[in-house]
């Protein structure tokens, strides 16, 4: 057994609900795989195994809980959405799970249509050490993990609160007030991330109209323990050296000035990294919102920014009228509240009831 595991960003960024069992127990058969297979097998896994690398207590309650777990993984989703496509795909976990009870064994075999995100990872992966994966007590913890790991190099990560709880799977109703969410989940990892792993993290709170619409989480690596090095790629990110931080300081500054300095260099940055350093298309990514925020207000400024440059291309303005705007190539126009409200909702999916409500 290898002690890091080589999981693919897109697995890590996709939308799923697993239990602690479950997300342990694909741990260890994704420990399983070779680097040189070049197709899927069957993976066999023992309970007294998964009890030793999970420092589980031996009772005659597990091997029930693992009936449980592997019973419940045949129905288990996994959602890979596309932010250049705006797309999803819906995919299973596994198409075998098997649970021996008499022999105390587990039979796993994965989707095939997974193959490219488990076989054979040149690029776009993470590496997570499995006794840290096996070690949480909560699965959320573990999710928050990995998100953090896959941005360790850049040293922070930005998410709105819908992103963020669509990582870890929860549904449009589960924590719509985001004091619950921040007490139950996000304080709980950060308790057990920066005190039992090589990383460890604050966030901040970004508000509108005094409600909390994202995080940004700053992560920092602890002395003597990066597992990541030089192998470790994100698939929305661009890998910073030292070198590309420092040709990029200016173009980071730049970007602040485009927003007439109401956002951060870490919030410059996020905006760098998801125009992949296209500065233009920032540019005119704000200067759309600018032109949608003068007939209706926008309730995530800095989210709606991150969902146009996601787009193929911005979208154009339709020609009404000679005024133009003199910070862009888009002339200003007037549109029906119904035209935004629609534009709004095919943009970034919003729905009053989504919205949460911050608690005192």
């Amino acid at each position: 057994m290898n002690d890091l595991v080589v999981k693919s960003n897109y697995l890590i960024q996709a939308q799923y609900t697993l239990t602690l069992r479950q997300q342990q127990l694909l741990y260890i058969v994704l420990d399983l795989i070779s680097k040189d297979d070049d197709e899927l097998k069957t993976y066999n896994v023992s309970v007294k195994d998964y009890i030793k690398k999970t420092n589980s207590e031996t009772n005659k309650d597990i091997y029930a809980d693992m009936q449980t777990a592997v019973e419940g993984l045949r129905n288990r989703d996994l959602i890979f959405t596309s932010t250049k496509y705006g797309e999803s795909k819906h995919f299973k976990w596994v198409s075998y799970a098997h649970y021996s009870r008499n022999r105390g064994y587990i039979e796993i075999g994965f989707d095939p249509r997974l193959k490219p995100y488990l076989l054979q990872l040149k690029e776009e992966f993470t590496k997570l050490s499995l006794a840290r994966m096996l070690s949480f007590s909560s699965h959320h913890s573990c999710r928050v993990y990995e998100l953090l790991k896959q941005y360790e190099r850049i040293g922070s990560r930005t998410m709105s609160l819908v992103e963020f709880k669509g990582f870890l799977g929860f549904q449009p109703f589960q924590y719509k007030v985001y004091g619950e969410l921040k007490r139950k989940v996000l304080i709980k990892a950060q308790t057990e991330i920066n005190k039992n792993t090589d990383i460890s993290f604050d966030f901040e709170e970004i508000k509108e109209n005094k409600k909390v619409e994202s995080l940004k989480f700053n992560i920092h690596v602890k002395k003597g323990t990066i597992e990541n090095s030089a192998d470790t790629k994100n698939i929305n990110e661009l890998v910073i050296t030292t070198k590309e931080v420092d040709e990029t300081e200016d173009k980071l500054k730049e970007i602040q000035k485009i927003l007439e300095n109401k956002i951060t260099k870490g919030e410059a940055r996020t905006l760098y990294i998801r125009a992949d350093g296209d500065i233009e298309k920032i540019r005119q990514a704000y200067n759309y919102a600018m032109e949608v925020s003068k007939e209706q207000k926008i309730k995530n400024f800095m989210g709606f920014i991150i969902h146009l440059l996601e787009l193929p291309e911005i979208p154009k303005l339709i020609k009404l009228n000679k005024i133009k705007n003199p910070q862009s190539n888009f002339e200003q126009r007037n549109y029906s509240p119904e035209y935004f409200k629609e534009l709004e909702r095919k943009l970034l999916g919003w729905d009053e009831d989504i919205v949460d409500e911050q608690d005192n």
